[in-house]
């Protein structure tokens, strides 16, 4: 896995409602919600399947995605997400480490377990048809000995699609309270 790592202020510069208003996301909800059937290959939306997270370590997962039945996928750069688009939002005390190869991501290094979002994207053109997948090694930070809950993330896809995936993670043992997704609608920021 390579560790591509892109620094984001801790003012908030790359808050989740700031970077899906400004840009290539600037475009209203209705008509992604429209260009979606369009923007596929096969006519259908592309379908997310989460696997893992498989255990590194007692402070280390990885949580994976499978991406398919994508349309033609522009690469993204720092700041340019024109392509695939995944914001994991992170509870405090989880940081997402490293990602696999063709993939990079955007996060604070000043505290790097401070919770947030945490944006990944692909770093190269994908065609339409390709299945690809990413890993996400996520470290639990050393002051903790243990964390539980649900991770989620939003997916965009080239603008024109977006869709919720989620894991159940566990660090440590389990503590009795759930950390609920953040990511998920009803407890958005």
């Amino acid at each position: 896995m390579s560790d591509t790592r892109q620094s984001a202020g801790r003012d908030g510069s790359l808050s989740r409602r700031g970077l899906l208003t400004a840009g290539a996301w600037g475009v209203p909800v209705v008509v992604l919600a429209v260009a979606a059937p369009a923007a596929s290959a096969s006519g259908s939306d592309p379908v997310l399947t989460p696997f893992g997270p498989i255990g590194v370590d007692p402070n280390t997962q990885v949580f994976g995605l499978s991406l398919s039945n994508l349309p033609d996928i522009p690469p993204s750069g720092e700041s340019d997400y024109e392509g695939i688009l995944i914001d994991f939002c992170l509870p405090e005390g989880l940081a997402i480490l490293s990602v696999s190869e063709g993939w990079a991501f955007v996060g604070a290094l000043d505290d790097i377990y401070e919770g947030g979002d945490g944006y990944v994207y692909n770093t190269g053109a994908i065609d339409a048809g390709t299945d690809v997948s990413v890993e996400v090694t996520v470290g639990l930070d050393p002051a903790l000995t243990s964390l539980e809950g649900i991770l989620g993330a939003d997916v965009s896809v080239t603008s024109a699609y977006f869709g919720l995936v989620a894991w159940n993670y566990l660090y440590g043992t389990s503590t009795g309270t759930i950390l609920p997704n953040c990511a998920a609608p009803q407890n958005r920021r």
